[in-house]
């Protein structure tokens, strides 16, 4: 039988696996699609969009840490 910090390990990981796996596919469509940031700035536009994706992957890492705390 699992412990109750197991069980809740296992359904706050499940509840941000589709987050974060949103933001990935919104990266790559952004820039598959929108390849004018490129043309402009060259290839250091994508540091600060990477920057920007890495800041709201861990975002929702952490808020599905904290999703223990609402049980």
């Amino acid at each position: 039988m699992k412990s109750t910090a197991t069980w809740c390990a296992i359904c706050c990981r499940n509840a941000g696996r589709p987050d974060f796996f949103v933001l990935q596919k919104g990266l790559a469509l952004y820039l598959e699609q929108f390849p004018s940031h490129a043309a402009i700035y060259g290839a250091f536009a994508t540091v600060p969009i990477f920057l920007l994706w890495l800041y709201l992957s861990w975002a929702v890492v952490l808020v599905a840490a904290t999703l223990p705390e609402f049980r």
